[in-house]
């Protein structure tokens, strides 16, 4: 059974925030890994990634702080502001009735419990959408945050970059990495994909509706960009009926992640109008399915850079790239989770009448559940 998720305080280094100034931990700051890649053949210049390497890594080097001390986790001295804005909430408390909502299967799959039978097993809605008894699992009976790592398996790589990089192994290691950061801070976090294996959006939107988290995040990388620019080109799509949680989740999460890619000195892919943005299809509902079925949960798709870019792809090729995408996707969810920032980046509303594809369950094979 799993255990109750601890009530656990805000980092100290999140108690207080200037108006537009992020903070930072000194500890951080202090050691920080550069790691130039030469982007051989393809004419752009070598450049360097900033990448910290000490624990707590949620605030990258470019964030500053005021003068005070305070106890940091682990012990240590850190600076803190003394801005006057509103001590952050702590992370807010989980479900804790004990029932079992979803499960981790023997094999490593995540699938959301319809139900318990007499003798045990679970009753769950499979990567493909059937329902299978499963009498090996680990039962997961809450979480602060569901994080969605896009696409998977043979039949959706996703995107794929010049080299043959492959977007759903990015967004696995993306995903994982922002997890393990907020799990540092006491945040329950909960993955609708562990392993290369494909999952119909129905399945992957089923786990967090069970689990009725306080975020569902779908991280993605993008494709295709009509021009670059020497900015970072994040687009984070938020649901269209929820212009309160779901919208402020995008924007924090697109203010830190494009805070810490803007550092790395490369041209950068872009949509005309990048941004934090709903998406309408021709009915004036969502346009993404993932955001469609998780109706009710505040949820953000994310697609955090391009990997179709090569000089993108170099990067989003490294485990440390990889990590430095993560934790500003935790930071981003960390600040929803415990104060009120608005975030950034709105541009409004978009529409597209065309119908989106891959996600469903036509061509779909389960992989082992046990």
């Amino acid at each position: 059974m799993t255990e109750p998720v601890r009530h656990v305080s805000a980092p100290d280094f999140l108690r207080t925030r200037r108006r537009g100034v992020p903070l930072r931990t000194p500890r951080v700051a202090s050691a920080v890994v550069l790691a130039t890649f030469v982007l051989a053949g393809c004419g752009v210049q070598a450049h360097t990634v900033e990448v910290p390497v000490t624990r707590p890594t949620l605030f990258p080097p470019n964030y500053t702080t005021a003068p005070t001390t305070s106890a940091a986790p682990g012990g240590s001295t850190m600076a803190s502001s003394t801005s006057t804005t509103k001590v952050p909430r702590p992370i807010p408390a989980v479900l804790a009735d004990g029932k079992p909502r979803a499960v981790v299967t023997s094999t490593g799959v995540v699938a959301a419990v319809d139900s318990v039978r007499a003798d045990g097993a679970f009753v769950v809605t499979s990567p493909c959408g059937a329902a299978v008894a499963v009498s090996k699992a680990t039962p997961i009976v809450a979480a602060n945050v569901v994080l969605d790592p896009g696409h998977g398996g043979a039949l959706d790589p996703g995107t794929v970059g010049p080299t043959g990089t492959k977007e759903a192994a990015v967004n696995l290691a993306v995903a994982q990495a922002a997890a393990a950061q907020l799990e540092a801070f006491g945040v329950k976090v909960v993955l609708t994909r562990t392993a290369d294996y494909y999952s119909t959006l129905a399945s992957r939107a089923r786990v967090a509706t069970s689990l009725a988290p306080n975020a569902f995040v779908s991280i993605h990388h993008n494709g295709a960009p009509d021009h670059v620019e020497d900015r970072p080109g994040t687009e984070v799509y938020y649901q269209a009926d929820d212009e309160r949680s779901s919208k402020r989740l995008a924007g924090l999460i697109y203010e830190e992640v494009t805070i810490a890619l803007a550092p790395q000195k490369i041209r950068w892919g872009w949509y005309a109008d990048a941004g934090v943005k709903a998406r309408l299809n021709d009915q004036g509902r969502d346009y993404y399915g993932i955001l469609r079925n998780a109706a009710g949960v505040p949820s953000a798709l994310a697609e955090l850079s391009y990997l179709t870019d090569a000089a993108e792809e170099a990067l989003l090729k490294t485990p440390e790239f990889q990590k430095l995408e993560g934790a500003a996707v935790a930071r981003g969810i960390l600040r929803y989770l415990t104060t009120d920032d608005p975030g950034s980046g709105f541009v409004g509303a978009s529409k597209r009448t065309d119908a989106t594809t891959g996600g469903g369950s036509t061509i779909c094979v389960d992989p082992p559940l046990q």
